[in-house]
């Protein structure tokens, strides 16, 4: 609690499209970053994704899962209008194909490192990597989420921003 409280603070929404395999989802979320100096930052989400491949029995069937997803975020700024992050990405299924219900195999753990740019105060855009650490198979196969995210990104007007001449 003392990093939330001793932090500045902003908060925005994400969305974009997630390239996965064969199946282009989407995003979408809000998130709320903590930052502990004007290099080092905590940003923390909460969103909806898709992501998905191609059955192999039927290579015209797309496959998508949609997750409910956390994610916390280390952020990294060389510049004041452009970040470097990584952290880790936790999954929750909201619907799934998989006649066993089996939560857990489904259950989606994984690495998220990215880069965002802002062009204005408020607006940005974000080029992120997610892969996935959690085999989401049954034991033969070697199932893993992956993709490529481009999220545009809206950040709510802060003292923090301010601030930091942003």
């Amino acid at each position: 609690m003392l990093v939330f409280f001793g932090s500045a603070q902003t908060g925005g929404l994400r969305g974009g499209l997630n390239f996965s395999r064969s199946i282009t989802g989407i995003h979408l979320g809000g998130f709320v970053n903590l930052g502990h100096s004007e290099k080092f930052s905590n940003q923390f989400e909460a969103s909806f994704s898709q992501f998905g491949t191609k059955q192999t029995d039927d290579p015209d069937l797309p496959e998508k899962l949609n997750y409910f997803k956390i994610a916390s975020a280390f952020k990294f700024y060389p510049r004041k209008d452009v970040n470097v992050h990584i952290g880790p990405e936790f999954g929750i299924p909201l619907n799934s194909t998989d006649e066993s219900n089996d939560f857990f195999r489904l259950f989606d753990f994984g690495l998220i490192v990215g880069l965002e740019g802002y062009f204005t105060k408020e607006v940005g855009v974000g080029l992120r990597y997610y892969a996935g650490l959690h085999n989401f198979g049954d034991d033969d196969s070697k199932n893993f989420n992956s993709a490529i995210q481009l999220s545009f990104i809206y950040l709510f007007k802060s003292k923090q921003l301010e601030t930091w001449g942003h």
